[in-house]
């Protein structure tokens, strides 16, 4: 040391005048610096954007688009900073809590290393129900590897619910015997969810079979036959577990999956005293096509009484022996319960033999309009003359928006354009039905075609309003009070969403004519119906409708499923206009895949229309509920 001072002070002596002493640094270190700076800029990012959405969420319950798209992005970028300072940081905020802990879970989940999934698993009891899920749905098998396989399956059996159903996923995912095991085990009721949401337990049954239906192994398949042949579940008969749900999963799964060799197995379970599991087993048998099971489905549709059954028992007969079944049909469709004639004729349609069409002729003038409806487009896809003799003498009964769609099948195939009056059809068809034949005749599409005589009808965001029946659906939970940017006379300004609606929604009702029947539904956690029943719109019904829609407001969560659940199986709407603004938070069921194929279910007999408004947002759950529904889907931007 003593012999290099001397040389150290040369050095330093001989440096020029005004300049600093010489900084020697690697570039390994100039790197280092330069990524601690960037690391440090999107860390400070991030919590500028973090405490925005902090202010955003607690005023309106949900942060807008382009905020959680630019909190997405900053956390990606951390993430892919990739080095062990980044990682800490975002593990330390993922005890976050609302929707920002699943940006930065999907964060985490970019690199998806061993050592980085372990110390994630060790926080997943403090994930809420989005970013729990979306670790389950979304994490590498791969990575979970030093994860004790027991440990995680013991989860199916826990609370919250929506921790069993995320450990479903990662099970259903995994697809082996075991998991398979685990799967059948999963309590399907707990007190506890059934006493705060009566809701829990079916959405959790149909979590079971949305994982069994993801099933791919063979062995894993076999498994699941354990449902049916194996001993009950190790719960007894205690009121933790009932087996028959189980069973009824397992039965619609096997179905789903289209495994054969199960059709044996399901057979005796049309039998079961439990209504929900024979259901099940028609359905499955159904999807199966098995032959062998049409003839003890028919014997089980003439001794159950069950309406459900005999809906389910009527489409797995049509689709294993249309020829077995046409008997049945035909007096099922004589039934005093609108569903099941409303099933009935739907399945007669699917068979082109001249009973069926006569039949439907009949069934055209039936006083239920589902009915009608499912009788004119069964109909409507083999044109002929009598087609035209029974569409002009029901041509009175129509209303709402089958009407347009009837006369514009008229037009079409006559290539006359009288109007919607049934007596001038009735007059031109007595002249001219000898000598008229079928494809001479060019008319406009009836899907296109317009009914005259009213130039200022109702417009619903730009929905032409053509029901008579018809139901206003409108989200009144808290981001509602988002306010969104609107063009006036005198210039832009900042107008709430529910204001938005409130004033459409009247605009809307002042056109309708007294003819027309109408409700108002408005959801948050609930729903809240204006009326009992639509009700005609009269100006003292539109009075009340005035004041009720007036004193909407803002607040609380979404729950889209139970009103459209009650509207549909009311049977007294044909046409629902949908708005909404965020996502399902409350209500039987939560999950858009478990909406889509409830409402698929149930609008088997109950054919309503369902037009989807998504607000300031495109609603992938609103487009699947119109195209499932014969709807239109539109999106209003600010």
């Amino acid at each position: 040391m003593l012999q290099t001072l001397p040389t150290l002070l040369l050095s330093v002596a001989l440096l020029p005048l005004g300049q600093p002493p010489l900084e020697v640094h690697s570039r390994a270190e100039r790197h280092a610096s330069s990524n601690r700076e960037r690391l440090d800029d999107l860390v400070t990012q991030y919590h500028d954007l973090r405490a925005e959405h902090d202010e955003v969420f607690r005023e309106h319950q949900e942060i807008p688009t382009d905020l959680a798209d630019r909190l997405d992005r900053c956390v990606g970028r951390i993430a892919r900073h990739g080095s062990d300072a980044a990682e800490s940081f975002l593990l330390s905020r993922l005890p976050d809590r609302g929707p920002v802990q699943t940006i930065v879970l999907q964060g985490l989940l970019i690199n998806d290393r061993e050592e980085l999934v372990r110390r994630i698993y060790k926080k997943l009891t403090q994930l809420e129900e989005g970013a729990f899920l979306h670790f389950c749905e979304y994490v590498r098998l791969a990575s979970m590897k030093h994860v004790e396989f027991d440990q995680l399956a013991r989860w199916v059996n826990s609370n919250p619910t929506y921790r069993r159903r995320g450990v479903m996923v990662y099970l259903a995912r995994v697809g082996t015997a075991d998991a398979v095991r685990y799967l059948l085990e999963c309590p399907l009721v707990d007190p506890k969810d059934e006493f705060f949401n009566p809701g829990s337990a079916r959405e959790t049954q149909h979590a079971l079979r949305a994982a069994l239906a993801r099933i791919k192994d063979a062995t894993a398949k076999q498994t699941i036959l354990v449902a049916f042949t194996g001993k009950p579940s190790r719960y007894g008969r205690g009121p933790r577990a009932f087996p028959w749900a189980t069973q009824a999963s397992a039965c619609l799964a096997l179905g789903d999956l289209r495994y054969t060799q199960a059709a044996a197995a399901i057979l005796p379970k049309l039998g079961s005293k439990y209504e929900e599991l024979a259901v099940a087993a028609a359905r499955a048998l159904g999807e199966l096509r098995e032959p062998r099971a049409a003839k003890p489905i028919q014997r089980a549709l003439k001794k159950r009484r069950g309406v459900e059954f005999k809906l389910a028992a009527m489409i797995a007969l049509t689709r294993l022996n249309p020829t077995m079944a046409l008997l049945d049909l035909m007096k099922q469709s004589e039934s005093r319960d609108w569903r099941i004639r409303s099933v009935a004729t739907r399945c007669l349609g699917t068979i082109d033999i001249p009973d069926c069409r006569r039949r439907l002729r009949v069934l055209l003038g039936d006083d239920g309009w589902q009915i009608r409806k499912a009788a004119f487009e069964a109909l409507i896809k083999r044109p002929d003359r009598a087609l035209i003799d029974a569409l002009i003498a029901t041509l009175h009964k129509h209303t709402g928006a089958l009407l347009p769609k009837v006369y514009g099948t008229l037009i079409d195939l006559t290539g006359k354009d009288l109007g919607p009056s049934p007596d001038l059809w009735r007059e031109y068809w007595k002249r001219e039905r000898e000598r008229f034949a079928l494809g001479e005749r060019a008319g406009r599409t009836g899907s296109t075609a317009k009914i005259a005589g009213n130039p200022d009808r109702p417009v619903y965001f730009g929905l032409e309003v053509m029901s008579h029946e018809m139901a206003f659906v409108i989200d009144t939970s808290g981001s509602m009070r988002w306010a969104y940017t609107m063009a006036g006379p005198k210039g832009t300004r900042k107008v709430q969403g529910l204001e938005i609606v409130q004033r459409e929604l009247w605009h809307t009702l002042t056109k309708l004519t007294e003819d027309q029947k109408f409700n108002v539904v408005s959801f948050n956690g609930g729903f809240h119906p204006l009326f009992k029943r639509p009700r005609n719109a009269t100006t003292k019904n539109r009075g009340f409708a005035r004041q009720y829609i007036q004193r909407l407001i803002p607040v609380g969560a979404t729950n889209i499923y139970d009103p459209l659940e009650s509207l549909l199986i009311g049977g007294e709407v044909d046409t629902v206009y949908l708005l909404s603004d965020g996502a399902p938070s409350a209500g039987k069921y939560r999950d858009p895949r478990l909406i889509v194929d409830q409402i698929r279910r149930i609008n088997e007999y109950s054919q309503v229309t369902i037009h989807g408004i998504a607000l300031g947002h495109r609603s992938t759950l609103l487009e699947a509920l119109a195209k499932e529904t014969g709807g239109r889907y539109l999106r209003v931007d600010q």
